[in-house]
């Protein structure tokens, strides 16, 4: 429906993809947002900017930009097991995945965990090793101490 014009889409290794479409236009090139540890999206934003040309509006969505990044999206059914932590967005410090309304939006450069950034803010503020700079913390990742 046009009520519901985005989706995030689970890339797996702890990223995933904002896609909005444009209500007036579904079969444009929709805005895409790449959420996650840098170090794992930044191929797949190589991959996106070489391909754009290759956009063809007669196509689905989803085809184009499996075309696009040069990768199978995940299917919606449901991941087996060992699948489904490949996929999992829930952030890394309260396992939740909504906090607030929002997903996680900070991820682990290290080891690409994914955050909320106000559990990591409150987790950094209560490490004496955490530095501060004007409003950015700077400190070790829960999970792999970088």
């Amino acid at each position: 429906t046009r009520d519901v014009c985005h989706r995030r889409l689970a890339l797996g290794g702890h990223c995933s993809l904002l896609v909005t479409l444009h209500p007036t236009a579904p079969s444009s090139l929709p805005e895409l947002r790449f959420l996650g540890a840098e170090r794992s999206i930044a191929p797949l934003r190589r991959a996106l900017n070489s391909r754009l040309a290759e956009w063809r509006p007669e196509r689905r969505v989803r085809l184009n930009l499996q075309a696009l990044l040069g990768l199978a999206l995940p299917s919606p059914v449901a991941a087996d097991a060992a699948d489904a932590a490949d996929y999992s967005v829930e952030c890394a410090i309260c396992y939740e995945y909504l906090l607030d309304g929002e997903p996680p939006n900070v991820a682990c450069d290290g080891c690409a965990k994914p955050f909320h950034q106000a559990c990591l803010a409150e987790w950094l503020q209560a490490l004496p090793s955490t530095q501060q700079s004007f409003n950015r913390l700077f400190g070790e990742c829960v999970y792999c101490y970088k």
